[in-house]
């Protein structure tokens, strides 16, 4: 007779509209994002007393086989591969029993928690330099659950991938000339100026989760167009783990700005070099800004690296150092009114330096790119 109405609901609320094992969306094609159902329900007792159905020779009575509690929700691919009678031995009543309690009690406990806790996620998904990105809703929700106690929120937006800029249509990303700079943050602004905007606006966004692959000129870009007024938390991928998630232990590194040479007079400009994961050498600047006054911000007595920056605490030492050279130069240096940015930094930091330096009143930043032959301007940042 199959599963009442009533315990068919069960399960889907229980599971929260999601596969139990691969956690994918279970209410919309993944081809044409129609609402449709995907999900399957699957017996962990099998529903026969049968060695043909799968653990259906366990000790259940047959009243109890067609209920919530004997059965998990799953999507078509993962109901395959726990009912494949050539892996019974793996997926016996046991493992498929805490695959569904563990599943629903993680349903249970995310939307327990108060809106305080949701944060809303922004992912900005680029193909950098040829390689693709791995930026799915799964690599999110595990970063945020793994490095918090909030839980993400995708329904934001009305495609329910929450905000998300995508920069893997734009054109000429393999030579990244300033046309295609122009062009990528043309998208940055549209979305932002769509989704993310309003909602602030109505007070809709209570944090804000961000995610981002790009060339480094682009990430800084897109921090610029972050209201600051937002807690906000960005994340990177780490080299060690290959993961998205913040670690909760490591020793922290401190970060400083200083001035190096130039600036006689009044100038109007200025040179930002920012040493996070690699150094750029003063030779290396283009030579008309020679003259021009320069500041640092770099780790403390270490010299950057890939992994610089690998802990939360680093990454606010970083945001310390940019506020408290942004509040020298308005002390110091007030005829300065463009910076010319040149960074060696990780996702986290190029995001947090846009946010930070690009919001307000602060001078405006001209952004250059490494090439092959040396760097160029390609983007032009000021206040939104």
């Amino acid at each position: 007779m199959g599963l009442p109405s009533t315990e068919r609901l069960k399960v889907w609320v229980r599971a929260g509209g999601i596969c139990a094992i691969c956690k994918s969306y279970l209410l919309e094609s993944s081809l044409t994002a129609r609402e449709v159902t995907r999900g399957e329900l699957a017996h962990n007792v099998g529903q026969k007393q049968s060695a043909r159905s799968p653990r259906g020779m366990q000790s259940l009575p047959k009243a109890e086989r067609d209920t919530a509690d004997n059965v998990v929700l799953l999507c078509r691919n993962c109901h395959g591969e726990i009912d494949d009678l050539l892996q019974a031995d793996l997926f016996d009543v046991d493992k498929v029993f805490a695959i569904k309690r563990d599943h629903e009690a993680f349903i249970r406990d995310i939307t327990s928690r108060s809106e305080s806790q949701r944060t809303v996620v922004l992912r900005m998904r680029g193909n950098v330099r040829g390689a693709p990105d791995n930026l799915g809703r799964d690599v999110a929700t595990k970063a945020i659950l793994g490095s918090t106690d909030r839980f993400p929120a995708f329904s934001f937006a009305p495609d329910r991938f929450g905000i998300e800029i995508d920069l893997r249509g734009v054109p000429g990303e393999a030579d990244a000339d300033p046309a295609y700079y122009q062009a990528a943050a043309r998208r940055i602004d549209e979305v932002i100026h769509r989704l993310l905007k309003p909602a602030a606006d109505a007070n809709s966004v209570p944090h804000l989760s961000v995610f981002a692959l790009a060339r480094l000129p682009l990430l800084i870009y897109l921090g610029s167009r972050l209201d600051d007024t937002i807690a906000t938390d960005i994340y990177q991928r780490h080299r060690t783990g290959e993961t998205w998630t913040w670690p909760s232990n490591g020793e922290p590194a401190e970060f400083v700005h200083r001035m190096g040479p130039g600036g006689n007079g009044e100038p109007t400009e200025g040179v930002l070099v920012v040493n996070a994961s690699g150094t750029i050498h003063p030779t290396e600047l283009p030579a008309p800004l020679f003259t021009l006054p320069r500041f640092v911000i770099e780790p403390v007595d270490a010299v950057p690296h890939v992994d610089t920056i690998a802990t939360r605490a680093t990454l606010g030492s970083f945001e310390r150092a940019v506020r408290r050279l942004l509040g020298d130069l308005e002390a110091t240096h007030k005829t300065v009114r463009r910076l010319h940015l040149f960074a060696a930094a990780p996702v986290s930091a190029a995001v947090t330096l846009g946010r930070v330096a690009g919001w307000g009143i602060h001078p405006s930043i001209a952004i250059y790119d490494r090439t092959s032959s040396g760097y160029r301007l390609v983007l032009e940042v000021t206040a939104p």
